[in-house]
C-alpha cells in the first residue's frame, strides 16, 4: 500500500531529526510515482530542506502541514457535494433503463426504436444527450476550487520563516520557492532600495482589502519586533474557515448547476426513448385501416 505524501514528508523530518543525512532522508519523496500529483510541493520540500540546513525539520513539518490542510479542504468539498453528485449520476441512467424496460414490455415501442430509421435516430440522439449531460456534470464537479492567495502566501511565509528565520528572508524564500509573483514584487522593491513600507503598501494594493490583517502583522513585526508566528497561525485559521464556508456555499449551489443538464439533456433523452415511441405507436394504430 502506497504511503501518502504527507506521511513521507513527516517521516523524512523525523529521520533528519534522528541524525540521518538530509539527502538520504529525502530520497523517499521521489522514489515512485505516488508524488506525481504534488510535484511542486515535493520540489519545494526538497529544495527548502537542502537549503535550510539545521532548519530542514521545521521546513518539512511546515510543508506537511500545508499539504494536509489542502487535502482536508478538498475532502470537505467532495464530501459536501457527494449527495448531489450521486443523485445526478443516477438520473443519467434513467433514460437508458426506461427505454430498455419499454422495449421489453411493449412490442410496439421495440418495433419503433429498433425497426425504423426514426426510432434509431431517437436512440442515437438520446445517447448523445446523455453523454453530454455526463460530461457537463463531470466538468462541474471536477472544477478546481478558487485558490485563496492570502492563505497560500501565509503558508509560504510560515515555511519561509522556518527556513530563513527573518521576515525579509521569509518573503524572499516565498517569492522564489513559492512562486508568488506579488511577493516577488516585494523582494524586487527591497532589492532596488525601496522602503519596507512602500513594498507593503504596494502588496496590499495588489492583494486587495482582504490582505489588510496580514500586512498589518508584517508591519508590526518589522517595526516593533512583535512575534509574528502566532498571529500568522490565527490568520491562517481564519483563512481555512473562510475556505470551508466557500466550500459549503459551493455545495449548496451545486444542485442548481446540475439542474441544467437534468432539464435540457436528461429529460429530452428520456422523452426520446419513452414518450416518442408511445406517441408514434398510438398514431400508427390510428392510421392502420380496419380489416
Amino acid at each position: 500500500m502506497a504511503v501518502p505524501l504527507v506521511d513521507r514528508i513527516e517521516q523524512a523530518a523525523r529521520e533528519i531529526q534522528a541524525g540521518k543525512a538530509i539527502s538520504i532522508a529525502l530520497e523517499a519523496l521521489t522514489c515512485d510515482a505516488v508524488v506525481m500529483s504534488q510535484q511542486r510541493l515535493v520540489a519545494k520540500a526538497i529544495t527548502a530542506a537542502h537549503n535550510a540546513g539545521p532548519g530542514a525539520v521545521a521546513v518539512l513539518h511546515g510543508i506537511a502541514d500545508v499539504l494536509r490542510r489542502r487535502e482536508a479542504a478538498d475532502l470537505l468539498r467532495e464530501s459536501q457535494a457527494a449527495t448531489a453528485v450521486f443523485s445526478a449520476r443516477v438520473l443519467t441512467w434513467i433514460p437508458g433503463l426506461a427505454g430498455l424496460l419499454m422495449c421489453v414490455v411493449d412490442p410496439r415501442v421495440r418495433g419503433f426504436l429498433l425497426g425504423t430509421r426514426t426510432g434509431w435516430a431517437c436512440v442515437v440522439i438520446a445517447v448523445i444527450l446523455n453523454l453530454l449531460a455526463r460530461a457537463y456534470m463531470q466538468r462541474v464537479v471536477n472544477a478546481p476550487s478558487k485558490a485563496d492567495p492570502i492563505s497560500e502566501i501565509v503558508d509560504s511565509i510560515c515555511v519561509g520563516l522556518a527556513a530563513r528565520g527573518t521576515i525579509h528572508g521569509a518573503i524572499d524564500w516565498a517569492a522564489r520557492e513559492g512562486g508568488h509573483e506579488s511577493l516577488q514584487n516585494v523582494a524586487d522593491t527591497l532589492a532596488m532600495g525601496g522602503t519596507f513600507e512602500q513594498a507593503m503598501g504596494a502588496l496590499q494594493t495588489e492583494l486587495g482589502p482582504t490582505s489588510a490583517p496580514l500586512i498589518a502583522v508584517i508591519r508590526s513585526h518589522q517595526r516593533d519586533g512583535l512575534p509574528i508566528t502566532p498571529t500568522l497561525d490565527r490568520i491562517r485559521t481564519f483563512a481555512v474557515m473562510r475556505q470551508e464556508r466557500e466550500a459549503e456555499s459551493l455545495a449548496r449551489r451545486l444542485p442548481v448547476r446540475l439542474s441544467f443538464p437534468l432539464v435540457f439533456l436528461i429529460l429530452p433523452s428520456f422523452a426520446l426513448v419513452t414518450v416518442v415511441p408511445l406517441i408514434a405507436a398510438a398514431i400508427g394504430s390510428l392510421t392502420t385501416p380496419l380489416s
